[in-house]
Parts: C-alpha cells; sequence; structure tokens
C-alpha cells in the first residue's frame, strides 16, 4: 500500500538488528518466536527454558542494560491516496492495555520521523544457548513446540534494544480521536505518553516518557537439529514479521536485518 523510501531497518541493519515498528514491553532474550507457514514470524510463545531443558535449571548469564548509542531517522510515505494509519491505536493497546482506536489520516508525501534515546541492549551469548542446546532434550511435555523446534519454525531471541524515551512525528498527517482527551500527557504504567498535533501544521507527534522501556530492535537465531539432535544455528535471516495481539491489533509489524549462517 506505501513504499518506504528510508525506514527503520536502515538504521539498525549496521547493528544486525532488527526494527519492531510498533515496540513491545514483553520481548527478551531467550524468548522464542514461531514461523508460521507464510514464512512470517509470530511473537513470544515462551522462554527457551519452558521449551527445553531437563527439569534442572541451567543458569544463562544475560548482559542486561549495556548502554548503546542513540538511534534516530526518518521514513517517507509514497502513496496514491490518502490512508489512514492505526500506529497510535496500537501504540496504546501495547502500552495502556486499553482498547483506543486512534488513527493517522496520511496524505501523499508523508514523512515519519522517529528517535530513540537512553537506548539500552540485553544480550545473551551465542555460546551459552549453544552449549545449552547441546546438553539438554527436548521437553516431552511441550511436543508441537519440539516438532517445530526440530523443523526450523522456531527462533530464539538473542539480543534486545530497548528504549524508556522515544517519539515519533508523523508530518502531512492528522491525528484523528486527539480530542478524547490526549492533549494532555496519558498516565501509562508507571510512564506518560503525549500525543499532540503542532499548532498551524498538519504534524501529529507521539511522545513516551518513563522507568518501563519499551523495545525496539532484536537479534534472533533459528536452531537447526538433525532428527532430535541439535546441530547448529542460524542467524536470522530478512523476512517480514507480523503478529496479532488478543485485541485483534496487527502487534508485531517488523523488518529485519539480512542475516548469515553462524
Amino acid at each position: 500500500m506505501f513504499k518506504r523510501r528510508g525506514s527503520l531497518i536502515n538504521y539498525l541493519q549496521p547493528y544486525g538488528y532488527c526494527g519492531i515498528y510498533v515496540p513491545r514491553f514483553e520481548l527478551q532474550p531467550l524468548a522464542v518466536l514461531a514461523r508460521q507457514e507464510d514464512g512470517s514470524l509470530f511473537g513470544n510463545i515462551g522462554l527457551l527454558t519452558s521449551i527445553v531443558g531437563s527439569g534442572t535449571p541451567i543458569p544463562f548469564t544475560i548482559q542486561a542494560g549495556e548502554p548503546f548509542v542513540p538511534l534516530s531517522g526518518s521514513i517517507s510515505f509514497s502513496l496514491g491516496a490518502a490512508i489512514g494509519m492505526d500506529f497510535l491505536g496500537n501504540m496504546l493497546t501495547v502500552i495502556q492495555g486499553a482498547d483506543v482506536k486512534l488513527e493517522l489520516q496520511v496524505k501523499k508525501g508523508s514523512s515519519l520521523h522517529f528517535s530513540f534515546e537512553e537506548v539500552m541492549q540485553d544480550r545473551v551469548e551465542l555460546l551459552q544457548i549453544e552449549n545449552y542446546l547441546k546438553r539438554v532434550p527436548v521437553r516431552l511435555m511441550q511436543v508441537g513446540f519440539a516438532r517445530d523446534l526440530q523443523r526450523g519454525k522456531l527462533y530464539i531471541v538473542t539480543a534486545t534494544l530497548r528504549s524508556s524515551k522515544f517519539s515519533v512525528t508523523f508530518e502531512k498527517a492528522r491525528a484523528i480521536g486527539l480530542e478524547l482527551g490526549a492533549k494532555t500527557p496519558w498516565n501509562v504504567g508507571e510512564g506518560t505518553l503525549t500525543l499532540s498535533e503542532l499548532a498551524n501544521t498538519s504534524t501529529a507527534r507521539m511522545t513516551y516518557n518513563g522507568p518501563r522501556p519499551l523495545v525496539f530492535g532484536f537479534q534472533a537465531v533459528q536452531a537447526v537439529y538433525s532428527s532430535s539432535s541439535y546441530n547448529s544455528l542460524k542467524l536470522l535471516k530478512s523476512e517480514a514479521m507480523r503478529g496479532t495481539s488478543a485485541s485483534g491489533y496487527r502487534m508485531l509489524n517488523v523488518e529485519q536485518a539480512s542475516g548469515y549462517d553462524s
């Protein structure tokens, strides 16, 4: 429906990260993602240790809260006609857990500008995951997931990027529904979310600031099995990732960096 002349992936790809257009709270290292029949990925079905393991916990050392560089960039949209985007509604649903429908009416030639500050990286070493998979069996109680794992349909998150302060600005756009009280900061969990239209412009802006950071980028690997025995890891290859939340919104809309075999 639209063509991106630049995108979040352009700014994360040099770091080997996949970009998430609608940031999430819950994504973390060792989370397992499932690949659907159409090749897309569906997010977070559980942790690796809940699918593969001997019942005896094996500790992972997760490097948490490592400072990362601030990230910002722009995305341009080339549209044949004005369309509605539910980015803000999705964002509110993720943060607030409420069914709030706020749409953007986007005009031809619109641009999106994003900025993530106070970026932190959480990661787990690939060697730890590989040693774990070599040592422990797939749990029989998770037969379906075990089969998917052995068929190469599951991916393991190895690192995430998160930020507790970011803003998204849409130019040549009008936020529909701002009269619903969004002109003043909303309390969302322990943080605040501000939606506004800049005076005398066709620009809508969303700003989030809070102690609970949102994940907007991740790295993942595919576990390769031969029969029922672990073989190797492959870094995630480029493909679209989408997921649907319980409320029906398409919550995970991700561009992924080109991967390569380990």
